[in-house]
């Protein structure tokens, strides 16, 4: 076909609105900075990052289902007993490329992190940070760099205190998340090793998938339940700067609430949306989240 005589059209992405993450992420923020004072170039810049953002959450989460499904299909097998062998011999199971889907995993993870404190961190705080670990703080008793920021902008508007609350309140997992892909990435240096097992055999019986750092050998992470769990966490990072950043160029009569999981549009299941404040909302000193619909 000759491209010069109509037009092409291409798919730039496997997931739509109903992803969770393009909603809560990509779709949300659009909507939301349609009405603030933001400049267009902006939210052009910020639009670039959440859309990337959102597909790395995206394909994290695919990849941390799918291994879910796979698994838990191996464990099924396990307990009818098709594992046995004639005599007394069994077959364990395995995961392909285990090891692979892993690093991968927590790469892009660790990406997200690392690139929320870049544009959105800039266009909707002031300030960029370059490194993921701005997030946490890997010596006890340091406050972590992010958190130092919006202490000092508290002085300006009280509300910036709950947005560091919140983000305070998970730094441990995003520390955990950025641990083992440094790990996994500079082996043997300050954050360990990481060693990744298939299904294994124990004395107490057949082991699904799990992982641990070599010097804490006792202390044994479920792989699907730790990859899940971290994507978790990290797309609650995600909404909580990109949502509460932009509650605070919102005209002052809007605020934002609230849905409850089990009342969002399955086509378009975003989190957060813009309300009118009541008369005695006092915005100005925390950020309003309303009533759960």
């Amino acid at each position: 076909m000759d491209a010069k005589k109509g037009f092409i059209v291409q798919q730039i992405s496997e997931f739509g609105t109903t992803n969770e993450n393009v909603a809560r992420i990509t779709l949300q923020t659009h909507e939301l900075t349609k009405i603030t004072s933001l400049g267009q170039e902006a939210r052009e810049q910020l639009f670039l990052s959440v859309n990337e953002i959102s597909h790395r959450l995206a394909s994290a989460q695919s990849a941390a289902l799918d291994l879910k499904k796979r698994v838990a299909e191996q464990t099924a097998a396990i307990e009818a007993g098709q594992h046995l062998r004639q005599g007394k011999g069994v077959e364990l199971p395995f995961v392909p490329s285990l090891q692979i889907l892993f690093e991968g995993y927590y790469y892009n993870l660790k990406n997200v992190i690392r690139d929320l404190g870049g544009v959105p961190m800039k266009v909707l705080y002031g300030k960029r940070f370059e490194e993921a670990s701005c997030w946490f703080s890997f010596k006890e008793g340091k406050e972590p760099e992010v958190s130092k920021h919006l202490r000092r902008l508290e002085a300006t508007h009280a509300g910036y205190s709950t947005v560091r609350e919140l983000i305070d309140r998970n730094k441990q997992n995003f520390q955990h998340v950025v641990t083992v892909r440094n790990a996994l990435e500079h082996p043997g240096g300050s954050a360990g090793i990481v060693r990744v097992k298939n299904w294994s055999a124990a004395q107490d019986g057949i082991v699904p998938p799990h992982f641990y750092f070599e010097h804490l050998p006792d202390q044994k992470y479920d792989v699907v339940g730790d990859m899940l769990a971290s994507h978790e966490a990290i797309l609650t990072l995600a909404e909580t700067v990109l949502v509460f950043g932009l509650m605070f160029y919102l005209p002052p009569i809007l605020g934002i609430q609230y849905i409850a999981p089990e009342k969002r549009d399955p086509q378009a299941p975003m989190a957060y949306r813009a309300v009118f404040l009541p008369p005695d909302a006092e915005k100005r000193s925390k950020p309003f989240t309303g009533k759960e619909e």
